[in-house]
């Protein structure tokens, strides 16, 4: 008797989960150590770097790199970092084991003229703090990326958004200061570095920001406030010197200014450490791209640079020299709507993907999130559905795009977890060379995306409908599978469900192709090997 209501409760539960499309694809699970990350990483010869060795299993792991080059050293048993002066690949061995298994790769360090050779993964304060960003909050992201073992998949900036910027110096070079919730920015990045994260911050050309902060050029030579600021009673903050949005237009300080101050920061953001910029104003127009291009590369580091608001698509074919990764869309919220409209935009951007070049249609709505525009201090679940999630973590890891998150990553669920550390999707995501998608079907309910990647053609399928669907996809038609690479016929090709982390079963299998059925506003990831 027991047996079979142990037996009716399983079918219940099982079957409930099936139908309302909420089982966790990818529960967490522990095992033999894994080598996460990409298999090449880019540095500028000279320019010093620090690149943390993901390997996620069981603990203890113990990591050995063999045929490290003259300059770079092991840190902390895990985290590569130093200098290498001279241009050229450099291939060490990396290998991890516990005590009962061992695995190992080779890993690339090119140096050479590109950073970010394959897309950013990391996290952004907007979304989660708003305009109540601190050094405390930050620091805690950074210890929670740790505690949530999100180091050991290849999770690896921390960025500062908006409401970091305080006053200017007062003498020359006039480069901008941290607030007072920011009273000691290299501590901070090397508080960060010291877990083997990197860390991101934000900036405008503009005289302001859009949160009303000062940002990169000014009217006046020394930087000095403007008549048109709000008065120091009036601020919501000391440094909000024009206002929470829209004020940033509403003062007249959403533009370039007279004097160039920028590259001014540019050096102090380098002196303290930062690794990634986030710049923001609107239009993205080229000759201020170049302008900032040309700062970055003269800062002296290595800096992941990334251009916002909305770009135009018409601009990308020359703004593309200047930046890391350009932004598709205006801001993303987690609503349906606008996750739909981001990505049934984002195919007419894809054919300007490669390596370290990236479509960035904004960050991931998933896990707690805050409220932006606000000195945010509560979090509330996404308002994307889950299967939802599956959908924008699907587009973006086949879209090359970066994976930032904004979420409370200390509140982190076991469907969140599942969401951001599965192993095969994210392979998808790091794979090296980053080849351009392909967009193979494109209709009112289905997007079909395919990628190649080291290790087979990697295939997204979309569901913008609210029912399920059944989707074919054809082997021959695309010339995709194991035809043209291993002489085999189309039916010995392999189909991997990358979410499920199994290989689809004989009877989703056709002559030329295989069929799968998509859940309402579903996203699904395969591998054709």
């Amino acid at each position: 008797m027991n047996s079979v209501k142990f037996f009716f409760v399983f079918f219940i539960l099982t079957a409930s989960a099936l139908f309302a499309g909420t089982a966790i694809r990818t529960p967490q699970t522990s095992g033999e150590p894994h080598i996460n990350g990409p298999s090449v990483i880019g540095v500028t010869p000279g320019n010093s770097f620090l690149y943390k060795i993901p390997v996620s299993g069981d603990s203890p792991i113990k990591i050995t790199v063999t045929n490290l080059p003259d300059g770079v050293t092991l840190r902390n048993g895990s985290v590569l970092e130093g200098k290498i002066s001279q241009p050229g690949d450099y291939r060490i061995k990396v290998a991890a084991s516990d005590a009962t298994a061992s695995v190992s790769r080779i890993l690339t360090i090119k140096v050479g003229n590109e950073i970010a050779l394959t897309p950013p993964m990391g996290w952004n304060s907007w979304y989660c703090f708003g305009e109540s960003v601190s050094d405390e909050k930050i620091r805690a992201v950074a210890d929670a990326f740790v505690e949530q073992n999100l180091i050991d998949y290849g999770w690896s900036y921390v960025n500062i958004d908006d409401c970091w910027q305080g006053e200017r110096l007062k003498e020359a070079p006039y480069a901008l200061t941290g607030n007072e919730k920011f009273p000691d920015m290299k501590a901070l990045c090397d508080y960060v570095h010291s877990k083997g994260l990197r860390i991101g911050i934000y900036h405008s050309p503009w005289i302001g920001t859009y949160a009303g902060f000062r940002g990169g050029s000014s009217d006046s030579e020394t930087g000095s406030d403007p008549s048109y600021a709000e008065p120091p009673g009036r601020r919501l903050q000391p440094g909000q010197i024009f206002s929470r949005y829209p004020g940033v237009h509403t003062h007249n300080a959403d533009r370039v200014g007279k004097y160039w101050l920028f590259d001014e920061d540019l050096k102090a953001i380098a002196d303290w450490g930062f690794d990634y910029i986030k710049v923001d104003w609107h239009p993205n127009d080229v000759p201020t791209a170049r302008r900032m291009h040309n700062g970055v590369r003269q800062s002296g580091r290595d800096i992941v640079l990334s251009f916002s608001n909305k770009a135009f698509l018409k601009d990308i074919p020359e703004l593309s020299k200047y930046a890391n990764l350009w932004r598709t869309s205006g801001d993303i919220t987690d609503l349906w709507i606008s996750l739909s409209r981001i990505s049934r935009d984002l195919p007419n951007w894809v054919p300007f993907t490669s390596s370290g070049k990236y479509n960035d249609p904004d960050m991931l709505q998933v896990g707690n999130l805050g409220k932006p525009n606000t000195q945010s201090e509560t979090f509330r679940p996404t308002g994307l559905s889950r299967e939802e999630q599956y959908f924008q973590v699907s587009l973006w890891v086949i879209a090359a795009a970066p994976l930032i998150l904004s979420c409370d990553v200390s509140s982190l669920d076991d469907f969140t977890k599942g969401l951001l550390t599965n192993t095969e999707v994210l392979a998808v995501h790091q794979s090296y060379p980053v080849f351009p998608p392909q967009v193979r079907k494109r209709s009112r309910t289905t997007h079909i995306i395919t990628r190649e990647t080291e290790n087979g053609t990697a295939v997204c399928v979309l569901n913008y409908s609210e029912q399920k669907k059944k989707v074919t996809v054809p082997f021959h038609e695309w010339n995709i599978g194991s035809p043209g690479k291993s002489g085999n016929s189309q039916k010995t090709a392999t189909v991997r469900d990358l979410w499920r982390q199994r290989n689809l079963s004989p009877d989703r299998m056709t002559d030329d192709g295989f069929t799968v059925e998509i859940a309402g506003h579903g996203g699904e990831l395969f591998l054709i090997r």
